[in-house]
């Protein structure tokens, strides 16, 4: 039996969850990803048949607490993060655990295998699953602002990249409860669109340009659209979690798709799509030129 599982291995979902299986890839990947380690499926097994938790856990538990308190614990289903079916927000995440709670705050993660909305959510799907889980135990980073990024829109233009930010921890950015401004961005790295939804804008254009190459290169390393949960402290950039977005998309065969007037009709390239903007700007400030104004007007 295996009950514990550092974050420097990459461990079959079987034994350490989606979650979990998907953070150990990140640190492969070199993301800035907190310390953790993943109390496997087998731990979970040992409890549901003894009620008891294994001192390997425990001492664990306590040598990252040693290294930062308080610590958060995040369900690591296995199956969960499919584009069959996603599981999203039907396990528990827990804040602020500390040496006195991590225990009971451990068993009611196995608990909500056993709530009314997974039973629903099970039903809905025609799942008939015997659930097992896994647990991610990582050291909380206290965030000034955080969000996700889908590395392909969920909605039109679905080539661009998608960013959600708000102020705070995330939990309440990615249930929905938090205010966030929204950005679409290309994959080249131009906004589409800006909407602020907060008084003071959450992120800076080098911090959206730093969101997008990270989340573009974890998609070549996943092979796949991906939801990333992301967090800045003190100026620097974390990640949480990567998973599939469970949505199909149309194959990506160009960066561009917009109509560059009746000469460059339908979808271009990024190198034509650049040299016909600077053509027309030329063009409409010569034409400005000849009626009088000064370039810099």
């Amino acid at each position: 039996m295996k009950y514990v599982s550092s974050s420097s291995e990459i461990d079959e979902v079987s034994l350490v969850g989606g979650k979990g299986h998907n953070l150990q890839k990140l640190v492969s990947w070199k993301a800035n990803v907190p310390d953790f380690f993943v109390i496997t499926t087998d731990t979970f097994e040992t409890f549901r048949t003894t009620k008891s938790i294994p001192s390997q856990v425990s001492e664990q538990v306590l040598i990252l607490l040693s290294k930062s308190s308080p610590i958060v614990l995040r369900s690591s289903m296995i199956g969960e993060d499919q584009v069959e079916a996603s599981f999203a927000g039907m396990f528990d995440t827990i804040l602020d655990v500390t040496e006195n709670n991590w225990e009971s705050s451990l068993l009611r993660i196995y608990e909500s295998l056993h709530s009314s909305r997974v039973k629903e959510y099970l039903a809905l799907k025609k799942l008939t699953l015997d659930l097992k889980m896994a647990v991610v135990a990582q050291i909380q980073i206290n965030v000034e602002k955080s969000g996700v990024l889908f590395t392909r829109s969920p909605v039109f233009p679905t080539s661009a990249v998608a960013i959600d930010a708000g102020w705070g921890m995330g939990e309440g950015v990615v249930s929905g409860t938090t205010d966030v401004d929204h950005c679409l961005m290309t994959r080249n790295g131009d906004i589409i669109k800006d909407i602020p939804r907060n008084k003071e804008a959450v992120l800076s254009l080098n911090e959206k340009k730093e969101l997008l190459h990270q989340g573009l290169k974890l998609e070549r390393k996943s092979f796949e659209p991906s939801d990333i949960e992301w967090g800045y402290s003190k100026q620097k950039l974390y990640i949480f979690q990567i998973r599939p977005i469970t949505h199909k998309f149309p194959s990506l065969h160009f960066f561009v798709d917009t109509n560059l007037s009746e000469s460059y009709p339908g979808n271009v390239s990024p190198l034509t799509s650049e040299f016909v903007r600077r053509t027309y700007e030329n063009v409409f400030i010569e034409s400005a030129q000849l009626m009088g104004a000064s370039r810099n007007q």
